[in-house]
Parts: structure tokens; sequence; C-alpha cells
């Protein structure tokens, strides 16, 4: 019997893994118009990258939290977006952003409506502790459309309590060839 019941069990935990790996990568699709951008195929590795100057370096999982960064792991929670202070530059990290089932809901949109060929981005909310009204930090995954092989490395951007993750990649682009990914670094 009990030969029986590791299979049986086997299988259950399989579906199960199953369902949660499918669930994630619907997260991380969008639909506007005739043409719907999934981003799903990046949302399996963390990304580093750099806005220009020596202070910080930002860790960016699409669609997911962050799984390779003990600093960006806040109240037991792995953030999606996350800046670090660099050695020297002082100490601290903060929450830019959580994806579901952590944070609220992503807010799509075309980067410029009017061109939806640009590519697309979501805004997710982060730790609250932004400027002097204590404002609530914004990441927005900012998936431009890029066919270059390689593709170009993440950059962020800031503005007031708003950080961009610039992404790179065919996967924005109408009508995009799906077998490209993006630069890691």
């Amino acid at each position: 019997m009990l030969l029986f019941r590791l299979p049986l069990v086997a299988f259950v935990l399989l579906a199960a893994l199953l369902h949660v790996a499918t669930a994630a990568a619907a997260d991380c699709a969008w639909a506007a118009w005739d043409h719907t951008y999934d981003f799903s195929s990046l949302s399996l590795k963390d990304l580093r990258g750099f806005d220009g100057g020596d202070s910080y370096t930002y860790y960016f999982r699409p669609c997911g939290t962050l799984q390779t960064v003990p600093s960006c792991v806040f109240d037991s929670v792995n953030a999606s977006a996350c800046l670090v202070v660099n050695p020297g530059y002082g100490v601290g990290e903060r929450a830019l952003g959580y994806f579901p089932p952590y944070g609220k809901a992503p807010k799509w949109g075309y980067i410029k409506d009017t061109h939806p060929e640009l590519g697309v981005y979501y805004d997710i909310e982060g730790q609250s502790g932004c400027g002097s009204d204590n404002e609530v930090f914004v990441a927005s995954a900012v998936f431009n459309c890029d066919r270059s092989n390689p593709p170009k490395p993440m950059t962020v951007e800031q503005f007031g309590c708003n950080w961009n993750f610039n992404l790179y990649t065919p996967l924005a682009c109408l009508n995009s060839d799906r077998s490209m990914t993006v630069a890691t670094e």
C-alpha cells in the first residue's frame, strides 16, 4: 500500500507546483488592443542594474520576487525591486516595489499611448518612507522594444520617489520574437 501512495503523493506535489508556475506566469502578461505582451520568461532570474553612479546597486525581478539578494528581504518578505547602498556610501536598503502576492496588482500601460511600438510598463508600490511626506516608493518596469542581440543591459533612473527599471527586450515589440530575453547585467 505504501508503494501506491508514494507515486500518488509525488503526482499531487507535481500538479501543485505546475499550478503555481502557471499562475505566476499569467501575472506577467498584459493584453491591450489585439496584442498580448507576455514577460513570464523574464521572471526567472534576478537582474542587477546601475544608475551611472557609484552609490547604489539595484536589483529587480520582473513579475516576481528577488531570490538571490539577502539584503532585499524586508519583514520576511522578498522585494521585487530593491536599492542597496554600496560600501563606502552609507548603509541602507529600500524596497522599491513588491509584486503580488506581497504587493498590489501592477498598473500596466504603454510607455507612450500614441506609440505602442515603443513598449509597455507596469508600476508596483514598495515600502513607505520616501521624502519628507513619507511617500510610498514606486518601481516601474519599463519594457522597451529592442531587437538588438545581445540585448542592452538594464539601466535604472530615479524620478523623485519613482524608479524606472529600463529593460530592453523584443518581448515588448509588436509582433515580437519570443525567443530572445533581456540582458542580466
